[in-house]
């Protein structure tokens, strides 16, 4: 049976997957010339509700939607549910303030394709599902699969393609948020560069907040769009939260510098193994907490008053 800090590893895991199989098809679509836009914010049926799948494929109009899933359960109900779910989110949506009816390609591992099998007569028939396989050297997509978009044909039918994920390597992060453990994991390898042969007989060296934060940007510069950094001021402060607390740093809140340890985080020859780990034992050390609150806030019964006969006579 996993364990709950191997849960958090698996999440941390299927997050980096999104973001390469995001980029290569990113490049793929640029190369192709498709117009495309990931995670973009989209108004549903009814008004003023947002939503951001994936990819959107459109030329005049929204064509087609793209919907990633690094991993899925391993019960056909709770997969046929995610799917439903996503032809229900994404029938009708607005584009430009037009109304749409996209065509909907559900992206799924190729490992759950047993799956997949076994509820093929259940699924609502205007979404198609589409797997994908993302090797060490290549990537495969299914490709019989229906959509409107010619050119996206293509792409789907010709594949597998060569993969290199060291071509993605400024690829971190995407809109959707990571686990902290996945952010900590990226912010303490950029905080890691900050040591110097200056430093190197010294336990600890301090970094400003700022300076991280620049290096952070320009070593994973914005690529979904140019408005949107991969890592904000807010990703960072959750980060440094954790690695604060699992004292591989001391943060000085007021001052913005981080004192790094150098010993801290080189202990374990997994950190993010190690990581997951101790995030694991914060959490239920705040549910134990909570627990306690929760009964020392409760009003007492009112106590089983013995009633003498005298009592009653009165």
């Amino acid at each position: 049976m996993d364990t709950p800090e191997d849960a958090v590893v698996e999440e941390c895991l299927n997050y980096i997957e999104t973001v390469q199989v995001f980029s290569f098809l990113d490049k793929k679509l640029d190369d192709s010339q498709i117009e495309h836009e990931i995670e973009k914010d989209l108004e549903l049926k009814p008004p003023k509700t947002k939503c951001n799948p994936d990819f959107i494929i459109h030329r005049d109009e929204l064509t087609d939607i793209l919907e990633h899933k690094a991993s899925l359960p391993n019960n056909e109900e709770y997969v046929l549910e995610e799917i439903t779910d996503c032809y229900n989110k994404y029938n009708t949506v607005m584009f430009n303030k037009v109304e749409c009816q996209p065509n909907l390609i559900f992206l799924y591992p190729k490992k759950k394709e047993y799956l997949i099998k076994k509820i093929q007569n259940q699924i609502p028939k205007g979404i198609q599902l589409c797997y994908f396989n993302l090797g060490d050297q290549e990537i495969d997509f299914q490709k019989d699969v229906k959509v409107v978009h010619p050119e996206l044909a293509n792409v789907l039918k010709y594949s597998p393609y060569p993969y290199a994920r060291h071509n993605y390597s400024k690829h971190k992060f995407i809109k959707a948020e990571p686990h902290q453990v996945y952010t900590a994991f990226q912010v303490n390898l950029i905080l890691r560069s900050f040591q110097d042969i200056s430093t190197v007989n010294q336990p600890s060296y301090i970094v400003k907040k700022d300076d991280v934060l620049s290096v952070m940007n320009t070593y994973y510069p914005p690529w979904i769009n140019e408005n949107l950094m991969q890592i904000n001021s807010g990703r960072l402060n959750h980060a440094l939260e954790f690695l604060d607390k699992i004292e591989a740093i001391e943060w000085d809140r007021e001052k913005g510098e981080i004192t790094v340890f150098k010993e801290k985080g080189r202990k374990s020859g997994d950190i993010l193994k190690n990581y997951a780990k101790k995030w694991c034992k914060i959490q239920a050390k705040k549910k134990q907490s909570k627990s306690r609150k929760k009964i020392e806030h409760v009003e007492p019964s009112q106590k089983n008053v013995q009633t003498s006969l005298s009592d009653i006579f009165k």
